[in-house]
């Protein structure tokens, strides 16, 4: 189900997959088991970008998909995406992950983000061609010394 706040009714559960003729309800559908709210990540791993924009949004709120899919796709500039990146690669190492990168015929600019998220300088490695799988033997070789605890 998916839940929008419709003003003057208490009906505001959407039931997308409902074979009945109301599909608009008062709470979830509630199986045996009960029901579970999913987190985004979750809604994204189990329905497509299509299903989530047409079933959850566009058919309840009597909408295209074209709209929630532009909504959903939302573009992110270089900069934005490379402070992601670098938000991301600090957080793993926050918590000892040895983070490894390969600049495989990657622009300047990538390979300095790549480099910039790699633990050190031993982590990664700028390579072209065939010179790829030095760069993962060379990964696989680090690895197998890791010992892992807890």
């Amino acid at each position: 189900a998916s839940f929008h706040d419709r003003a003057s009714t208490t009906s505001d559960y959407y039931m997308p997959d409902n074979s009945s003729t109301t599909r608009w309800q008062t709470r979830p559908f509630a199986s045996s088991t009960g029901w579970t709210q999913l987190t985004w990540p979750e809604v994204w791993r189990y329905g497509s970008l299509q299903y989530v924009a047409q079933r959850l949004f566009a058919d309840p709120l009597a909408q295209t998909s074209s709209t929630w899919l532009g909504n959903f796709r939302t573009a992110a500039g270089t900069t934005t995406k490379n402070t992601r990146l670098q938000q991301i690669c600090s957080a793993a190492k926050a918590k000892n992950y040895q983070v490894f990168g390969i600049g495989f015929e990657a622009p300047t600019g990538g390979k300095t983000q790549i480099k910039a998220c790699a633990t050190s300088a031993a982590h990664y490695f700028d390579v072209t061609g065939l010179e790829i799988t030095t760069a993962f033997r060379s990964i696989a070789n680090q690895i197998k010394h890791l010992r892992l605890t807890q």
